[in-house]
């Protein structure tokens, strides 16, 4: 990993910080160039929805500002709010393209940007394709990773990655199934047979990730329900899809979490009698 400063130094971001990174994208020649993924992501899909953000051990669900993007595009920004700026090279064993460590000018503490040349998980081809623009909180647009992109992002992190499994780290997973459901609830507001449809194909997406393995996993680990993001009684123009096929896509899901439940208990066990041997 690139190495950054020490632990003590490291502030959180503010509206303020926040505010002057977004005005400094925005003097970029293309600021699609710039997603914002990771805990932010989830901040501002929050934000655009109003969805309350749960009470951590910490000031904020995310401490640094993850983009997907590139060195030259690190490059710029660094340049545009006076940050020092660590280039990724091979020895690095990083997702990372670049960090970039920044004083805030309100704080005075350093903040960190990360620019990332992918996510686990997730294809960043669909990223860059299905990333969105949003404003929220009153500040400057900013393309933002889609809210379904969110859900599987923040449950492959807690799958894949130990160090993900904090109280920020469910927190963000358990708000990413909030967004996801505000999302299928957005698309059906249009009320019209076309974006039923749309809703339609975002609630397969939906249960897809629940019947995942990172969907099992979560749910076994941490008692979080994609599936809960889909009401089906809101569909009322196509009765086959919330009578018949997501009944079929709930037995499919709980099928699968039995499994996972009785290899996880066999795993326990096994353990246990290593423990005692």
């Amino acid at each position: 990993m690139i190495a950054a400063e020490p632990n003590d130094e490291f502030g959180w971001f503010s509206v303020a910080d926040f505010t002057v990174v977004l005005d400094a994208i925005q003097k970029h020649p293309t600021p699609r160039n710039f997603i914002l993924v990771g805990g932010q992501a989830i901040v501002g899909w929050a934000l655009h929805y109003k969805i309350e953000i749960p009470v951590t051990d910490y000031p904020a669900l995310t401490q640094d500002a993850d983009f997907v993007g590139t060195r030259q595009d690190a490059e710029f920004l660094a340049k545009a709010i006076n940050a020092t700026v660590r280039i990724a090279t091979l020895d690095d064993h990083t997702p990372n393209s670049a960090v970039l460590s920044w004083r805030s000018p309100e704080s005075g503490k350093i903040l960190t940007l990360d620019f990332l040349t992918g996510l686990i998980g997730v294809e960043t081809e669909s990223i860059k394709a299905l990333a969105v623009e949003i404003q929220f909180a009153g500040q400057p647009t900013i393309h933002i990773l889609h809210p379904l992109l969110c859900l599987t992002s923040r449950f492959e992190n807690l799958r894949r990655l130990p160090e993900k499994r904090t109280r920020n780290g469910i927190a963000q997973a358990r708000v990413a199934v909030e967004i996801a459901r505000c999302y299928v609830l957005d698309l059906l507001s249009a009320n019209s047979a076309e974006a039923e449809k749309e809703a339609i194909k975002a609630a397969n997406l939906i249960a897809s990730i629940a019947r995942s393995p990172a969907g099992h996993y979560v749910f076994g680990e941490f008692e979080i329900d994609a599936m809960s993001a889909v009401n089906p009684a809101n569909f009322t123009r196509f009765p086959n899809f919330s009578v018949k096929n997501w009944a079929q896509q709930r037995k499919w899901c709980e099928t699968g979490r039995a499994k996972y439940a009785k290899t996880r208990l066999a795993t326990q066990r096994g353990k246990l009698n290593q423990s005692r041997a």
